[in-house]
């Protein structure tokens, strides 16, 4: 005698949550992926530059 799932077919345990594939929305998580690596790419140069132009005016004045 098979075994009744706990639960109905086409459902998980957590149906409110979205199925772990390629959704509509997929799209839209790559793309903030990559815009917030980019956004830490230009922090990180734009802090390299403030730390190196404070080091050179410390230096001048020295």
């Amino acid at each position: 005698m098979a075994k009744v799932p706990a639960f109905p077919a086409g459902e998980g345990l957590f149906p409110e949550e979205p199925p772990l594939v390629a959704s509509p929305d997929f799209g839209h998580w790559v793309l903030q992926g990559v815009l917030w690596g980019l956004l830490a790419i230009t922090a990180g140069f734009v802090l390299t530059g403030c730390v190196h132009t404070i080091k050179v005016i410390i230096e001048y004045y020295r």
